[in-house]
């Protein structure tokens, strides 16, 4: 089987906490990063929960927006207006 060349970027730290724990259970970590290819191609879907980095409050804010502009029948926030929005909800939020 052929095979191929795949670059990543990673924190220098994370880079290293992650290969110690490869280590620790006896593969490299280009290993690790086969393995969870697998998974992913063999399960197609990722292999653990990803959580949202934002709180129920946060969501339940941007959902409030959202259904507010169906609502009002607004379209079309342009990315700045999005990122005004999200800024001033962390703020508020002090995320």
């Amino acid at each position: 089987m052929a095979t191929a060349t795949f670059s990543i970027r990673m924190d220098n730290n994370l880079k290293k906490s992650f290969a110690e724990i490869c280590e620790s259970f006896g593969m490299t970590v280009s290993t690790a990063i086969n393995v969870f290819a697998k998974t992913v191609v063999n399960q197609k879907k990722i292999p653990f929960e990803i959580i949202s980095p934002y709180s129920d409050d946060f969501m339940s804010s941007v959902n409030s927006l959202r259904n507010e502009a169906k609502k009002n029948k607004v379209s079309g926030m342009s990315l700045e207006d999005i990122n005004k929005i999200i800024k001033a909800t962390r703020k508020e939020k002090n995320l």
